[in-house]
């Protein structure tokens, strides 16, 4: 027969492994670069990433610390932040802390979302036609430029030139249609994120593919943080609302 006080210290002994085993939510907080940057006395802060994030580190730091926050994340870089888990006012000296800090993290891959939504694949289709037709363009220039050459040997050097800035002017315009496309389909997914991060009640939703660079603070948790994935639940929210 098993004593009963051995019984006793057995479960004790698991429930210490148990909890010492969890993983604690981390208790993240946002912070807004430009309200914060905009807010500091001149000559105020330099536009560049790493000025700022130099700067800003010491004092979230201090008040992470003091308010037992583990991660402080810019704002701007995250796909969806809950506005009472803004650190900012505090930052700036405007607030004592956020309203809330936040727990739950989902994670949303919007290049995934972007490729295989019904509008995404039929921006790449148009897209796609747009190069071809551009190439087609520079494939009949420099057959003229060729032939060209073959009546007039000194043109060389100009014809290569020509065809070199036409081929610029073109993958400039493609790389800017590309960019104006993916825009507008971003636009019509943030909303989207948001509202299913409500739905899911999540206080922040990361790009799947983020690697730190939105981090101001950081102490003793894994990052990034792991959650539900969101995507599939944004491709089918978005193809459902598509015109």
């Amino acid at each position: 027969m098993i004593p009963s006080h051995w019984f006793r210290w057995t479960l004790g002994a698991l429930a210490t492994l148990a909890i010492g085993c969890a993983h604690a939510p981390p208790r993240i907080v946002s912070v807004d670069f430009d309200v914060w940057a905009a807010a500091q006395p001149p000559p105020g802060v330099s536009r560049n990433a790493a000025d700022r994030f130099y700067l800003l580190r010491p004092r979230a730091r201090a008040i992470a610390e003091q308010q037992k926050i583990d991660v402080v994340l810019v704002r701007d870089a995250l796909v969806y932040a809950a506005p009472d888990i803004d650190l900012t006012p505090t930052l700036i000296g405007q607030g004592s802390g956020p309203t809330r800090v936040g727990e739950r993290v989902g994670i949303v891959n919007l290049q995934h979302a972007l490729e295989t939504t019904r509008d995404g694949t039929q921006a790449k289709a148009t897209l796609r036609e747009e190069f071809n037709r551009k190439q087609a363009e520079l494939d009949r220039l420099q057959a003229t430029l060729k032939e060209k050459y073959r009546s007039d040997p000194g043109s060389g050097q100009a014809a290569i030139e020509t065809l070199r800035q036409r081929f610029r002017e073109l993958q400039g315009e493609l790389q800017q249609h590309e960019r104006d496309a993916t825009n507008v389909i971003l636009r019509k997914l943030s909303p989207e994120v948001a509202e299913l991060a409500k739905r899911h009640g999540l206080d922040v939703v990361l790009e799947a593919s983020y690697k730190g660079e939105e981090v101001v603070y950081r102490d003793g948790v894994d990052y990034p943080p792991r959650g539900p994935d969101l995507t599939d639940e944004l491709i089918r929210l978005h193809d459902e609302r598509f015109r």
